[in-house]
């Protein structure tokens, strides 16, 4: 069953129990959420002000108010909504959460997010996955000995999860590490074979190594397994270029082309920068840096973004949005 279908169904279900119950409001709380899955913002953000209408302390509804504003804006008031979730329960994970990603993916406000990260892990020492945003944390800032040094403690406290290689290769990739990246997100596919992203990457990994007929199998199982991935058939075309594949890479590129055109600017830089008009790239890169469809922090580590590695523009666009982000 999709997502879709799940969400409406929860959907269907929060509002009969709370046709039955209409006076509470966790109720009120959950029927937010399930709008909120829906992308209903404005439904959900009503339905959780009636649960804080009931119950001002319910801290799933400020936690689903920080969630609304997160998406709408502005992100004082989503900053303000998950505080106030995490005073009422120090405990409360997703409050953290919530915080955390708001700085880092964002603001790019580091230092913000590596103090919630931890505050968060303090107050709930069960939940090494705080590991794991202090890691992202250290990357999109550049601290890469950090980084590297937080997803070795999540592979040892957690070796069955995918997660941490995956980190260690993108963060080798971007180090120009290629065999360090390659045996991680070997790793990684072991633990986990069934996600098609990880082909593509390790595809861009066999390219940086050199290994053009490698990456044409990896991007080619990348995707089999998901059709829609516009990034790995861009990567795909380039590399048929590479092997003498011309006819294959035009089909691959037409292939990836108009599913990339039906995203943003970012997606469409992914897009071009993997299949080499990196001109253009940097072009939709400036616009999507505008418009905070990413911050510097994670178009400098972006996979993605490896073959604009060399290119003056892209590390010139990267320094002055990071230089934006310092003077908040």
């Amino acid at each position: 069953m999709s997502t879709s279908l799940i969400s409406t169904d929860t959907l269907a279900q929060a509002q009969a129990a709370l046709a039955a119950d209409p006076t509470n409001a966790s109720l009120h709380a959950e029927l937010g959420m399930a709008y909120f899955y829906l992308d209903r913002y404005n439904e959900a953000f009503a339905a959780f002000q009636q649960a804080l209408a009931l119950n001002p302390d319910d801290v799933v509804a400020h936690n689903g108010v920080g969630r609304v504003y997160y998406h709408l804006g502005p992100p004082e008031a989503a900053i303000a909504a998950y505080t106030r979730a995490i005073t009422i329960d120090p405990q409360f994970v997703p409050g953290y959460w919530g915080l955390g990603i708001l700085y880092f993916a964002q603001l790019g406000l580091y230092d913000q997010a590596l103090a919630i990260f931890q505050q968060g892990l303090e107050r709930n020492p069960q939940e090494v996955g705080f590991y794991d945003g202090i890691g992202q944390t250290y990357v999109r800032a550049g601290h890469f000995v950090q980084a590297i040094a937080t997803y070795n403690v999540v592979a040892e406290l957690v070796p069955t999860d995918p997660s941490a290689d995956v980190n260690l290769s993108i963060i080798n990739l971007h180090l120009g590490q290629y065999s360090a990246a390659l045996a991680a997100m070997q790793h990684a596919i072991i633990l986990a074979p069934e996600h098609a992203w990880q082909y593509r990457v390790l595809g861009f990994i066999h390219d940086r190594m050199e290994s053009a007929e490698q990456a044409v199998i990896e991007l080619e199982r990348a995707v089999s397994l998901d059709p829609s991935d516009y990034e790995a058939h861009g990567g795909l075309a380039r590399a048929y270029r590479v092997v003498g594949r011309s006819v294959a890479a035009q089909e691959s590129e037409a292939r990836g082309r108009p599913l990339a055109e039906q995203e943003d600017e970012y997606a469409q830089a992914c897009f071009e920068s993997v299949i080499g008009n990196l001109d253009a790239a940097v072009d939709l890169l400036e616009i999507a840096l505008a418009r905070k469809q990413l911050t510097a922090g994670w178009a400098r580590i972006d996979p993605e973004f490896v073959f604009l590695q060399d290119h003056p523009r892209y590390q010139a666009l990267l320094d002055l949005y990071s230089e934006v982000t310092r003077e908040k």
